[in-house]
Order: structure tokens, then sequence, then C-alpha cells
């Protein structure tokens, strides 16, 4: 199994002993979470945990061994896709569990909800890296950029921003007179 990892050993290393770490908090804070909502155990909790990092290891295995110049082309796929979950991930109000959960959305049948601007901060970081990796060959022009690279990225900035502005208005409202009167 060792031998068909390709890559920095070390960063592979990394994020085993994350992995395994995760483990503590979720089995110190599952007691808690079966007391406080009264369903399932803490030991459901934590094969649930460990299904879903096996699911992450199967996903980073089989990413790691296509050919990164593959990557560009899926960039560019995922680019409307992302724009679209952005949007959706807008429209709707999700509360989970009580709380306010508005920038995540629920995948329907596997029951596990994710962060859509994450998802759109990796697509928009590959997808920078290949245009700024195919400037070393073309002239760059600002007025040739602006349609094929800053429209992509303002659209989807301003989409992200958009959930996360009013946390920043409150930090900035109320935590930032704070900090320069007591800080």
């Amino acid at each position: 199994m060792l031998d068909s990892l390709k890559g920095d050993k070390v960063l592979w290393g990394i994020i085993a002993l994350l992995a395994i770490f995760s483990f503590l908090p979720i089995f110190s804070s599952s007691t808690n979470l079966v007391y406080v909502v009264g369903k399932g155990t803490p030991w459901g909790y934590f094969f649930k945990h460990f299904i879903i990092l096996s699911i992450g290891f199967l996903l980073m295995f089989s990413t790691h061994k296509i050919p990164f110049k593959y990557f560009k082309g899926i960039s560019i796929l995922m680019l409307p896709i992302v724009i679209l979950l952005l949007i959706y991930t807008l429209s709707q109000g999700t509360i989970i569990s009580g709380a306010n959960a508005s920038r995540w959305i629920k995948i329907p049948i596997v029951g596990i909800s994710f962060q859509t601007s994450t998802l759109a901060s990796i697509v928009l970081m590959v997808y920078s890296a290949k245009y700024l990796s195919k400037l070393q060959t073309l002239n760059f022009n600002l007025k040739n950029s602006l349609l094929h690279f800053w429209l992509p990225v303002f659209v989807i900035v301003l989409l992200i921003l958009e959930k996360i502005f009013p946390y920043y208005r409150t930090l900035h409202k109320y935590g930032l007179p704070f900090y320069l009167k007591y800080g």
C-alpha cells in the first residue's frame, strides 16, 4: 500500500496523524451530544466519523493518482457548477440542529452536509493556478484578463462573501472598538 503512494510521504504521515487525533474530540464531545439530543450512541458518532474519514482518504488517494494536467480542464468545468451551488446555497436558509447553517448544503441521499464556499475556493485556486501558469507564455494585459480571469474570480468571491459579510460586520461593530479600547 505504501509503495503506491506518490508525493510527499511526510505530508501523508501528517494527514494520517491528524486523522487519528481527530477521533479524540469526536469521542469526547459525542457523549454530550448523545445526552443533549437524546438519540444515538458515542460509538455511533465514532463509527460515522470513521466512515467519513475513510471516504476522505479514498478520495485523496484516488485524486492523487490523477495526472495534474487534467486538473486544468476540471477547474474550467467546475466553475459554472460551483457558481450554481453557491447561488443555491444563498437561496436557502438551512438550519442544522437549531443553528443557522446557511452556508451549508446537505447531500440528500447520504445525509452529509458540506460548505459550498470551501469547494468554490478550491476550484478557484486551481483555476487561478491554471491561468497564471498560462501567463508565462502570453503577454499579460489587464484588459484581456478581465473576462477570462477576473470575472469568474469576482463572481465567486462575491457569492462567498455574501454569506460571510454579516459576521464581519458584527466583528467590526463590536470587536474592533473593544480591541481598540482594551487591546
